[in-house]
């Protein structure tokens, strides 16, 4: 459990926060702050797992044995998992996470129209 930033009680699951961004963010149980995980640091993550697993890949290739690149896969994911584990949650205003769930919603209505008038 994660230590919402509002009341710092551990009310925030690991799952919640790493699906959580403004317009679905985690909602603290104990005091109802809304919370979100900065995804910018998501994509760090990201693109340290693929130069690894690219890395490791070739290196499979080199050897012609899955062994590096198994090894790669399995490096990767526990990366980004502690990678996930310690970026910090940040606070939304319910203002924020109302006009957030209102562009998403426009943008989701748009995509729905361009698939009909295709």
């Amino acid at each position: 459990m994660y230590a919402c930033p509002s009341c710092h009680e551990p009310t925030i699951g690991y799952f919640r926060k790493w699906l959580s961004y403004p317009a679905v963010p985690a909602r603290c149980s104990r005091c109802g702050a809304y919370s979100h995980s900065y995804r910018l640091s998501r994509g760090v993550g990201v693109v340290v797992a693929a130069v690894v697993v690219t890395l490791c890949g070739f290196a499979a290739i080199a050897v012609h044995s899955a062994v590096p690149l198994l090894l790669g896969l399995a490096i990767s994911l526990m990366f980004y998992a502690w990678h996930w584990h310690r970026v910090q949650l940040e606070l939304l205003s319910p203002e924020a996470v109302a006009a957030a769930r209102a562009g998403e919603s426009a943008f989701g209505l748009l995509a729905l129209i361009a698939v009909f008038l295709r």
